[in-house]
């Protein structure tokens, strides 16, 4: 329903078929949780199924995470949720889930609860046990992030193979004051609600290519990709300093068009300015300085700039939270 609904105009207001609804069923259903996860990372953050419709291709939006808490993104929660026996496997057993919470139909984190008089790791137990037996197939190989809670202690983790699952990758959350937030309901305050779900599945969830699996940032990473996205976007106060004349030391650096000079620099003047960003739109405003836009920039300018993002990305293999801010504001360049 979800994805005929936001795609109605693909769909020219026919619902899908038997035969298409299998199509779709087949898309959404993974080998691996890693393979899920390359799924969902999408195209630029939209996520497509591809449907047959006669001699036409249908290329249907599953979700758009560049929409967020908003758009077309859908959230629901369920509980209980039934995972039947394998009738072919004589020890093979029913299954209820505790809670999954879906984004537009798909779930992608599954939660599983104890009371206080049994520890969150036997939640982690039942979880790794539910995977070995099967049980997160089909669509429910979508998953991303389990957590497991015994209301008084909770801890996330990546989804993964049973074999692959170690109880060392368990996480607790901490809060920007460095405190550990354990209840289960103030973890499902600071994580699990939205924007914060969506986005620990997709901004905050990292392919590693070659070991093959998922990895889930911890809190100290999450913290500084938001800060630093709440910095990008105040201004930056700062001193500017003006200078007659700079004699090029004709030593080479790798910025285009800049000099650095052989001797000191006389500063004929100073001035603070306290929004850098606000008192350049003011001045051009007001026709006292010419602002080089980005698609006016020279193409090697543009070059320099696609170069240097790319080796920064690549050299920060040790701090993802600067890869995810890298990837989160140029996809494109990094893409290539």
């Amino acid at each position: 329903y979800i994805l005929e609904q936001n795609n109605k105009d693909k769909l020219d207001d026919k619902g899908l078929t038997d035969a298409e609804f299998a199509q779709v069923k087949n898309q959404v259903s993974h080998a691996s949780f890693y393979d899920a996860g390359k799924w969902l990372s999408g195209e630029n953050g939209r996520v497509y199924v591809h449907v047959q419709r006669g001699n036409v291709q249908l290329h249907l939006l599953v979700v758009n995470h560049e929409q967020i808490a908003g758009g077309k993104s859908v959230y629901e929660v369920i509980n209980q949720y039934q995972a039947f026996k394998n009738p072919d496997e004589d020890m093979s057993r029913d299954r209820r889930f505790d809670v999954s919470l879906l984004i537009n139909g798909l779930p992608m984190i599954h939660i599983e609860l104890k009371n206080k008089a049994h520890s969150y790791m036997d939640g982690f137990r039942q979880i790794k046990k539910y995977i070995g037996e099967g049980k997160f197939q089909g669509i429910f190989s979508n998953v991303q992030m389990f957590v497991v809670s015994n209301s008084v202690d909770t801890r996330y983790f990546a989804a993964a193979r049973d074999t692959e699952l170690n109880s060392k990758f368990l996480t607790g959350w901490l809060d920007k004051e460095n405190n550990p937030v354990g209840d289960y309901l103030e973890f499902a305050k600071a994580v699990l609600k939205i924007p914060e779900a969506h986005e620990m599945v997709s901004k905050y969830t990292v392919l590693d290519n070659d070991k093959q699996r998922l990895l889930l940032l911890r809190p100290y990473q999450v913290h500084a990709i938001e800060e630093m996205r709440r910095a990008s976007k105040k201004g930056v106060s700062g001193y500017i300093y003006s200078a007659e004349a700079i004699a090029d030391s004709g030593f080479a650096v790798q910025i285009p068009d800049a000099a650095t000079s052989s001797v000191p620099v006389k500063v004929t003047a100073v001035e603070y300015v306290p929004d850098a960003y606000e008192a350049i739109l003011q001045a051009e405003a007001a026709g006292l300085i010419a602002v080089l836009h980005y698609d006016e920039t020279s193409e090697k300018m543009r070059e320099w700039n696609k170069k240097t993002i790319r080796e920064e990305y690549l050299a920060a293999a040790e701090h993802p939270e600067y890869r995810h801010f890298l990837k989160g504001n140029f996809p494109q360049i990094i893409r290539g």
